[in-house]
């Protein structure tokens, strides 16, 4: 019987770091596709040990958690399946460059949002989203309550899938743009203003 093919588990904290661990327990991914509705970021502790050491985490500093398999489980995918919606991971060249292409949308016809996703870290995530267009009113809704769930699952670029805590996210943009509600201010960006570099999370 072949051993199984170690995982990497990365996790992304707050304070911009990422600590990487590895283990072979192939049940361990189930664990994880189980909790995609994020309440490891709800929990006082993430505790994580090996045979000569223990971590804990604080559950709500951590922005996010990537596990690198070769494979998407099959958990993962009947999510998606039944969501109708699947969540990748770009690259910011990929998401400068589509996101001002004209991509018109038609409700109930399968389209694509990009997204820039901006965490406490300072640090960027941008996001595809294939799902099926909803009217104007859905869109709406959706905007009141972008940050209402818990967590974020996606695929990550390179291979397996990542968890990001809403909680540490302090902006969410969309291209193109979506329907927006009555109480929305309108302005527009000054470009530039921003006094810090842009960090991009890694997609290794």
């Amino acid at each position: 019987m072949e051993n199984p093919q170690p995982i990497t588990i990365q996790i992304h904290l707050a304070n911009g770091q990422t600590r990487v661990f590895s283990q072979d327990i192939p049940e361990f991914v189930t664990t994880i596709c189980n909790d995609l509705d994020g309440r490891v970021f709800t929990q006082p502790t993430l505790i994580i040990q090996a045979e000569d050491n223990v971590v804990a985490f604080c559950g709500p500093a951590l922005i996010g958690i990537s596990i690198l398999t070769d494979q998407i489980p099959n958990s993962f995918s009947l999510r998606e399946n039944r969501s109708k919606t699947v969540v990748s991971q770009i690259t910011q060249e990929n998401f400068l460059l589509r996101r001002h292409q004209n991509r018109p949308k038609t409700e109930g016809i399968r389209s694509s949002i990009l997204s820039e996703i901006v965490f406490v870290s300072g640090e960027h995530l941008y996001l595809e989203f294939s799902e099926i267009a909803i009217g104007g009113m859905g869109e709406r809704a959706e905007m009141h309550h972008l940050f209402s769930n818990p967590s974020l699952a996606c695929r990550k670029l390179g291979g397996g899938f990542s968890l990001w805590n809403t909680a540490q996210m302090v902006s969410w943009s969309h291209a193109p743009k979506l329907e927006t509600p009555d109480n929305s201010w309108h302005a527009v960006e000054v470009l530039g203003t921003s006094n810090a570099p842009t960090k991009i999370l890694s997609v290794a």
